[in-house]
């Protein structure tokens, strides 16, 4: 029904829910009772009368409550990176810029912002440095723009396609391992649209190798 039934305020329909096959226990909580309610069980509370709401948030330090935390705190991660990543490509395309592609690797390592190490996932906002040896840099957004509010100079190269990142979102299971989507470019080609390959894991390059 487009309701996000993380954060959203809904009503579960019934007939849903038995026809999807999905398990629904209901009962009258009665006086002196008290309900324990698993990690991770949506759950609702109607009052059939006048009574007072109590509830406590525990976490007992078990494996399996470590083990959703973990989970959740990585569904988080990537709902925020998402909505972060197709705010700014958005911006980045309003201001003109061209994006280019550049699928990630098999195996590649994350990239990290040559100033503040800050990690940098998808959109790669890459600078030239003027050097004996030329060589390119990565930065993000904020360190970016504190060298230039308009982004002169930078091409911006993007490793997954807002689809991918969807599907990817779209079929996550908790506990469940899923790789990354597959990129098509191997090391050695050319780093499109510079003259340059950016090596895994390094935040400078140039044509004939990585600097540190």
């Amino acid at each position: 029904h487009g309701v996000d039934y993380l954060t959203g305020s809904w009503w579960p329909v019934l007939e849903d829910l038995y026809s999807s096959n999905i398990p629904v226990y209901r009962f009258i909580q009665r006086p002196g009772d008290l309900v324990w309610i698993n990690a991770g069980t949506v759950h609702w509370v109607q009052a059939v009368g006048w009574c007072n709401n109590i509830a406590w948030n525990v976490g007992p330090l078990n494996a399996y409550q470590y083990q959703l935390a973990l989970e959740r705190f990585e569904w988080n991660e990537v709902k925020k990176s998402m909505k972060h990543i197709q705010v700014l490509r958005d911006q980045l395309l309003e201001a003109g810029k061209n994006i280019s592609h550049q699928a990630r690797v098999k195996d590649e390592p994350a990239y990290y912002c040559n100033e503040c190490d800050v990690e940098v996932f998808d959109l790669l906002l890459v600078t030239s440095e003027n050097s004996s040896r030329k060589s390119y840099v990565v930065h993000c957004e904020d360190c970016a723009r504190a060298k230039s509010p308009s982004l002169a100079g930078v091409v911006v190269l993007e490793q997954y396609r807002m689809e991918e990142l969807m599907k990817t979102y779209d079929t996550f299971h908790p506990g469940q391992y899923r790789s990354a989507p597959k990129g098509h470019l191997h090391p050695g080609q050319c780093l499109s649209p510079l003259k340059g390959h950016l090596h895994p894991g390094q935040r400078s390059l140039t044509p004939e190798g990585v600097t540190c």
